[in-house]
């Protein structure tokens, strides 16, 4: 319903702050424009407030600095702003500041559900992918990096081939993700002392996730206690992956890690089965049980799916923009 102009950020110094100075100018003047940013673009926000704009600023982490701070609190104070914290975790973490900061309003990330519409069954999407059809499939997606738990997931694997083997053919785990074969090869090594059974697929654009997460029969997100960003930041208190909202409108049973900020979406044994932070044991149990228990893989699945729902990009937009009414 808006027309989308696009304004290069380009390479300069400060090429920050010309590129959100420029996005204002790129702005056709009105009284239902609205001012949206993220992350630590705050100069167009402030901008937009002193020509008498409304601002939405969206939080995905706490101010780094005392400037950023004092941006996020006129925002916050002005009868055209609004804040958005991603969890409600994050908005806690802002209610505890020496200095609160309250009424954030609380906005998971989404989900684009046409990507997942209409699914795809588990064989076609194998096929798509070229991954083996006689065998169950644990599947993980997103990057390599510190606090992904992909340590304790690889190792459980290896242990639940050994549990699973004698009744039915081993698990494989499948690993859609990692920026380079450099990246990739520390896990394929660890992979092969654990004597799991992998493949690494590598990157792969967006568009073609779905496919990969239809395939699955569990959906591994076994994050550790301390989940870094690629900056370093802890974001395990207070994140809303991206991905878990994908793996839910896949509708496929999850395995996750039993993080608080997690629970904000994920109820265990309902649309997931939540294992300790840390515990290789307690992810295998948790895996092993989607896999050998036929009824609650199905029951697991479907309430994902159907939860899915709650969490399109459409239905957050449309609650974020009303509270600006």
């Amino acid at each position: 319903i808006f027309s989308v102009a696009r304004v290069p950020r380009g390479e300069w110094r400060g090429g920050s702050a010309v590129f959100q100075i420029r996005s204002l100018l790129a702005a056709r003047p009105g009284s239902d424009d609205v001012c949206y940013a993220r992350g630590r673009d705050y100069l167009a926000p402030l901008i937009a407030l002193a020509l008498g704009r409304r601002v939405i600023f969206e939080v995905h982490g706490l101010p780094a600095s005392p400037r950023e701070e004092s941006a996020l609190r006129r925002i916050a104070a002005s009868p055209r702003g609004r804040l958005v914290a991603i969890s409600s975790k994050l908005s806690e973490r802002y209610a505890n500041l020496q200095s609160p900061i309250s009424e954030l309003l609380i906005a998971p990330d989404g989900v684009d559900l046409r990507r997942f519409t209409p699914p795809l069954g588990h064989h076609e999407a194998r096929r798509m992918c070229a991954l083996p059809l006689d065998r169950p499939l644990v599947v993980y997606v997103g990057g390599l990096y510190a606090g992904r738990g992909l340590e304790e997931l690889i190792a459980a694997m290896g242990r639940a081939v050994e549990t699973l083997h004698a009744t039915s053919l081993p698990p494989q785990l499948v690993i859609v993700g990692g920026r380079d074969e450099s990246e990739i090869a520390r896990f394929r090594a660890l992979a092969q002392d654990c004597q799991t059974q992998a493949t690494f697929v590598g990157y792969r654009p967006p568009t073609e996730i779905p496919k990969y997460l239809f395939a699955a029969d569990v959906l591994a997100m076994p994050y550790a206690a301390r989940v870094e960003t690629p900056g370093g930041e802890d974001t395990a208190a207070w994140m809303s992956p991206l991905k878990m909202f994908e793996y839910l409108a896949a509708g496929r049973p999850i395995v996750a890690t039993d993080l608080p900020a997690l629970r904000e979406v994920l109820t265990h044994e309902s649309n997931a089965l939540l294992a300790a932070p840390g515990s290789t044991e307690s992810l295998r149990h948790q895996i092993e049980r989607v896999l050998t228990d036929t009824s609650l893989a199905a029951r697991l699945s479907q309430q994902a799916r159907a939860d899915a729902g709650a969490y399109s990009w459409e239905r957050r937009a449309e609650r974020i923009l009303n509270s600006l009414q």
